[in-house]
């Protein structure tokens, strides 16, 4: 009986053949297979956060594509376009220099004296007030010019006004009118702007802050005659000024 076990026993082992024996490692060993462990941990932490910023990227991509391609049915939101708005001209600010001013000095009171009476003016024909001939050699002349201040307080220090008319006092269309403060070619103003105004239908203002200003005609080379205003600075006032010239042909 025991012999028939040992047998089988032998017959069995010798089937499944000798059991394997696991090595030993030494130090050595253990400590490659240790660093190669970390290495490999080191590979796959690096490969995660490549993999998860590359995903990360993607993600965002597709959300930005999906906010831009509109869904079925969605209507896209219009782009507002720009609004071209017009700014105005400014004009340079003239500061006038202030004039020292002398105290007044008290005269002496003088006491009059009798006098003979005037003579008398033998009768005769009175005499007649001399005429101001126009100016000779002008196309264009100063008419009228007044001024005044007005209370008021707005952006214009001066609005210089006027007209043009023609020699049977029709307005004269087709024309500018300069408003001039300086001898550059960036000193001036005109009225109607080209390409801007409608065209001059015999009317012209201009909004001047304080300055001196010659206001002329161009009308090609026609020749014009030049009307100076002086704009003072004012607190609270307003300089107007009407200006009206007169063609002489």
């Amino acid at each position: 009986m025991y012999r028939r076990r040992r047998n089988v026993e032998d017959e069995l082992r010798a089937r499944v053949g000798p059991r394997p024996r696991i090595p030993r490692l030494g130090c050595e060993q253990a400590l490659l297979y240790a660093l190669l462990g970390v290495l490999l941990l080191a590979l796959g932490w690096g490969f995660a956060q490549v993999c998860g910023g590359f995903s990360q990227r993607v993600v965002d991509g597709a959300v930005q594509l999906a906010g831009l391609i509109p869904w079925p049915g969605e209507q896209p939101t219009p782009t507002p376009t720009g609004i071209v708005v017009w700014t105005p001209e400014v004009f340079p600010t003239y500061t006038p220099t202030s004039t020292p001013t002398s105290e007044p000095t008290t005269a002496p009171t003088l006491t009059p004296s009798p006098s003979a009476p005037p003579p008398t003016r033998p009768p005769g024909p009175s005499p007649t007030p001399a005429v101001t001939p126009s100016p000779v050699g002008y196309d264009y002349v100063v008419e009228s010019q007044t001024q005044q201040q007005v209370p008021g307080q707005g952006v214009c220090a001066a609005q210089i006004t006027g007209r043009v008319l023609d020699a049977n006092g029709q307005p004269v269309v087709g024309i500018q009118v300069e408003a001039r403060w300086g001898p550059g070619p960036e000193d001036r103003a005109i009225v109607p702007r080209p390409g801007i105004d409608a065209p001059f239908s015999g009317v012209f203002e201009f909004c001047l802050s304080p300055g001196s200003f010659d206001i002329t005609v161009i009308d090609g080379d026609r020749r014009s005659q030049s009307a100076h205003v002086e704009v003072p600075r004012l607190d609270g006032q307003v300089v107007v000024c009407e200006v009206n010239f007169r063609r002489t042909y």
